[in-house]
């Protein structure tokens, strides 16, 4: 399996990114590759995600593995045969001595979502 990891620092708290990051209705105003996100973001939960790779849409479900609020969300969803092309998407929050947070995956795009504007409520 394929591991693909990023990270960036954001002049936020963990608290105000993890308003973005949870508020799933709102995901497509900040996230260029998941454009839409629905669902029950709760260990067990089912998602219903549509991704745009490449100018493609395509929609898959996932399930939800683990949740630690301001600080985890991880799933794993599944896309046509089983196997072929499941993947499995982990979101890290991690607090920084200064106030900000260091955070990992769809990383430019969120922080300036959560920098610049008040994160809408939790969906």
């Amino acid at each position: 399996m394929q591991t693909i990891q990023d990270t960036v620092d954001i002049p936020a708290s963990t608290a105000a990114v993890w308003r973005v990051l949870t508020a799933t209705r709102h995901c497509g105003a900040w996230n260029p590759f998941i454009r839409r996100l629905e669902g029950d973001l709760r260990p067990g939960g089912r998602l219903r995600l549509t991704i745009s790779p490449l100018g493609r849409s395509m929609t898959f479900t996932a399930w939800v593995l683990a949740v630690e609020d301001e600080h985890l969300l991880r799933w794993r969803g599944r896309l046509g045969v089983p196997g072929l092309l499941d993947g499995e998407h982990e979101f890290r929050l991690l607090p920084l001595p200064d106030g900000g947070t260091r955070f990992a995956s769809m990383n430019q795009a969120i922080k300036q979502r959560a920098v610049t504007a008040s994160p809408p409520a939790t969906s």
